[in-house]
């Protein structure tokens, strides 16, 4: 089921050329999500280019609930989000282009630029739908993830941090690998008095007893390695603080 983007027309009030350009992306991902209360937060219709961003087709899609593509960190309270949105924006767009983390079909996240619009709907109700892009690095991979700096636990990671600690971790279940900093990081924690933009040097290691990670004894590889562990963003989600760091 395409999504009819002929609803959406570039001549809104208040668009900006910004947003314009954003949408003439060859490769942008459309998603419409319903606001009413029987059907809050599930995805109404979208186009094609889910499967290239995503990895699940239009079918999947559509009729689950938006989450199914965000972090699984986010589950419990996207929907808390959603309606801080209804109630605080009083234009028909985000004001510019945002980068949010979503999660493909496979367990990994990766960054997207998105933008959100708002679109009249039947009912008194209105459905709000994203525009979504691959953010693309020229020149460098970043190797993100992010924890709970609570429980020091990792819930997400991208495809370049996977490569790098080159360990066999399911991470389309990976709240349920209890994978902890130090299993890696084992000179490092978390504090909540750091900041975006506070750099630290630290050790990487690339083996460990558990039977979850890889043992690279037999290997050529380096045991371990001095990197750079660089704070991109702390947020808090109800009562769980989530910081937002990569690896370099």
């Amino acid at each position: 089921m395409e999504l009819d983007t002929s609803l959406i027309s570039d001549d809104v009030d208040g668009a900006d050329e910004s947003l314009i350009k954003f949408r003439q992306n060859d490769n942008l991902c459309v998603i419409a999500i319903e606001t009413i209360d029987s059907s809050f937060g599930v995805i109404s219709s979208c186009n094609s280019e889910v499967k290239k961003l995503l990895g699940y087709s239009q079918k999947e899609l559509i009729g689950s609930k938006v989450n199914k593509i965000m972090p699984k960190i986010f589950n419990d309270i996207h929907d808390k989000f959603i309606q801080k949105f209804i109630e605080k924006e009083d234009s028909a767009t985000y004001p510019s282009e945002k980068v949010v983390f979503a999660m493909h079909k496979d367990g990994i996240i990766f960054e997207t630029a998105l933008y959100i619009k708002i679109i009249p709907h039947e009912s008194k109700a209105f459905q709000i739908v994203g525009f979504m892009r691959a953010v693309k690095h020229v020149d460098r991979n970043p190797s993100i993830a992010f924890i709970s700096m609570n429980s020091q636990t990792i819930e997400g990671v991208n495809q370049s941090f996977i490569d790098l600690i080159n360990r066999p971790i399911d991470f389309t279940n990976i709240s349920k690998e209890n994978l902890t900093l130090s299993s890696f990081l084992p000179n490092f924690k978390f504090k909540f008095s750091m900041k975006p933009g506070d750099t630290f040097r630290t050790e990487l290691t690339f083996s460990n007893s558990s039977d979850k990670l890889l043992e690279l004894e037999e290997e050529s590889q380096e045991p371990s390695r001095i990197v750079n562990l660089r704070i991109i963003e702390v947020r808090y989600f109800d009562s769980c603080p989530m910081a937002f760091f990569e690896l370099y």
